[in-house]
């Protein structure tokens, strides 16, 4: 039997019974079996109001959540890491990480709650900028992490946090 789930952007017709395969007493893969009901959709350019605002918040979670990873360890060890941390400035290491994990750790919950969202993706973008360019210099491979956190700060600079922020709520 197919059911029809409406409300997806592709229209998808999901099968109701499902095939389980046991692989020991507690494990199982279940698989489910999609069709398209109309491929054209799949290059339909068109798109909704709610799905740009879902993907503006999941683009603007994650990154936060991601960003935030790479600043908590930076803040718990910050008195080892001071000292030989990169200093694009010339300021001192101290400086150079105490600036990070401003960006890393304060703008990026600012940035999971939706606060103040285009201002604290600037020192965000920032950073990124100066990873790329200068710490990972060179090096494709390192660069492209970096890359692609820029790339997503920028978007959310454009678009903005969404409907699903404080900010929406403080500006009504």
């Amino acid at each position: 039997m197919w059911t029809k789930i409406k409300d997806s952007p592709f229209y998808l017709e999901a099968v109701t019974a499902r095939l389980e395969i046991s692989l020991t007493g507690y494990q199982r893969i279940v698989i489910f079996v999609f069709k398209f009901n109309d491929m054209s959709r799949i290059s339909s350019t068109k798109y909704s109001q709610g799905g740009v605002q879902f993907s503006l918040f999941i683009l603007r979670v994650g990154l936060g959540i991601l960003m935030l990873t790479h600043g908590w360890p930076k803040l718990m060890h910050f008195s080892d890491m001071a000292p030989q941390f990169f200093d694009p400035f010339h300021a001192g290491g101290h400086v150079a990480l105490s600036l990070t994990i401003f960006a890393e750790v304060f703008c990026a919950f600012m940035l999971i709650i939706g606060l103040f969202t285009r201002a604290a993706v600037i020192p965000l973008i920032i950073e990124m900028v100066i990873v790329v360019l200068m710490v990972h210099k060179g090096d494709l491979a390192h660069q492209e992490l970096g890359i692609h956190f820029l790339l997503g700060f920028i978007v959310i600079l454009i678009l903005g946090p969404g409907r699903a922020s404080v900010d929406r709520l403080i500006s009504g």
